[in-house]
């Protein structure tokens, strides 16, 4: 049976960093997203004409840890 588990250092450093990076980024995107949601809520409280527009940075939130995630796989797709 072939193992998927690094067979050298440089290999499991890599595997190491894709997910350290992997991980980082999405929490911290998760924890912009929660911000941004948390203070357009506010907003909305207080000002009855604020526009949903502000909700797109929540894209851009996204990207983030869509990036990462596609960085994080391109780390560990070369790790042997």
């Amino acid at each position: 049976m072939d193992s998927k588990s690094p067979k050298t250092l440089s290999g499991a450093i890599k595997c190491l960093g894709g997910c350290a990076i992997q991980g980082i980024a999405c929490g911290s995107c998760g924890y912009i997203m929660g911000n941004i949601a948390r203070n357009a809520a506010v907003a909305r409280a207080k000002q009855k004409k604020f526009t949903s527009s502000y909700f797109l940075l929540l894209i851009f939130g996204e990207l983030v840890g869509l990036l990462s995630l596609v960085l994080g796989m391109l780390i560990l797709s070369t790790a042997k």
